[in-house]
């Protein structure tokens, strides 16, 4: 089975995981009012791969299958220093300095769950009506990436590291991974989960 993720083709992973404890602050609740800033992703020769999220000033996640890829990751033309890498949940955390956003805010009250309507990926509209259709897991190179929720549909290319939008333009908290044109279907990570493994790395 080919699986496409949403912004380059990704030939194989090798497991396995490096972390450094450089933070010790813990990812804290803030209020969803105050919505995470998704921001470019670039290779050295500057074209766009995906995105990243904040989590707390100056740190940032992002599909990890972007740095796979490209082996160097860029926004306005500075370069991002990798913090941890979780090759099972296809997740890159990584710092990049004097660069503060809104944090990423915890969806704890109300995940998304099975059955949830989504209408727009990103801010673009989603014109085939998908839902969170199961939870799920799947292999990208020789790695099962897991915790992850499928969604009923193909996501646009490029997306990879935004969130997504419920039928009342509501942020759904967490990140688009990859998608299977095959099967018809997106992969997405929730919040809780990135948050989760985020105060087991950076802390």
């Amino acid at each position: 089975m080919k699986i496409s993720v949403l912004s380059v083709s990704l030939l194989s992973l090798i497991l396995g995981a490096c972390t450094a404890p450089f933070l010790s602050e813990e990812v804290t609740e803030i209020s969803p009012a105050e919505p995470p800033v998704s921001i470019p992703l670039e290779d050295d020769s500057g074209k766009t791969l995906g995105f990243g999220t904040p989590l707390r000033p100056g740190v940032f996640v992002a599909p990890d299958h972007l740095w796979q890829v490209s082996q160097s990751l860029f926004y306005n033309d500075r370069p991002i220093e990798v913090l941890a890498r979780d090759f099972r949940h296809d997740l890159l955390f990584f710092r990049l300095e004097n660069q503060t956003f809104t944090a990423f805010p915890i969806w704890s009250n109300n995940p998304p769950g099975v059955g949830q309507n989504l209408s727009w990926q990103a801010g673009n509209e989603i014109k085939t009506a998908p839902v969170f259709s199961a939870k799920a897991e799947f292999e990208l190179g020789s790695v099962t990436v897991e915790e992850l929720m499928q969604i009923s549909t193909v996501t646009d290319p490029g997306n990879s590291g935004k969130p997504l939008y419920d039928t009342r333009s509501n942020k759904i908290f967490g990140m688009l991974i990859a998608s299977d044109s095959f099967k018809d279907v997106s992969y997405f990570v929730r919040s809780d989960v990135i948050l989760k493994l985020a105060n087991e790395y950076l802390n």
